[in-house]
């Protein structure tokens, strides 16, 4: 007594026909990639242009400084105390707002002895621009103010 019992994953699927192979690419679609891949190199380089000019800074101004601040003071903090106040980004905006618009930047790196700076990784200071030189004075000023805050 054999019972014969068929599912659907016993039967064969259907049959695949044979497509024809594709005919080889003729000169006028290697030609066509050519010029899709010519097309976009070409709007590549002028992507690359654009974000150029976009990015590239004002001639005589720095990557992030402003060009119309002409007064600059750079005032080493890397041995003083306060540093760790001097750098935070909220005193830097008060000493902008208390001064009148000196942009205060910091630059550099820390280093435990000066002896380990070298030129390209200058010792860690504050990078101050201003408009005129009263506003530059006012920002110093106010600087050296919170270099000899007393901080327990």
């Amino acid at each position: 007594m054999t019972t014969e019992s068929k599912s659907k994953w016993d039967q064969s699927g259907p049959q695949k026909v044979q497509e024809a192979s594709p005919a080889p690419p003729s000169e006028n679609t290697i030609t066509g990639a050519a010029a899709k891949r010519v097309d976009a190199t070409e709007a590549a380089a002028q992507a690359a242009a654009v974000a150029a000019k976009i990015g590239a800074p004002s001639a005589g101004a720095t990557f992030g400084e402003h060009p119309e601040h002409q007064f600059v003071k750079d005032t080493d903090i890397n041995e003083v105390r306060n540093r760790y106040i001097l750098t935070k980004a909220s005193t830097q905006q008060q000493i902008q707002e208390e001064s009148g618009g000196a942009v205060v930047r910091t630059k550099g790196l820390w280093y435990p002895h000066r002896s380990l700076a070298t030129e390209l990784d200058p010792p860690l200071y504050l990078h101050v621009t201003a408009a005129t030189a009263e506003v530059l004075q006012r920002a110093v000023d106010k600087i050296n103010e919170l270099m000899n805050v007393q901080v327990f």
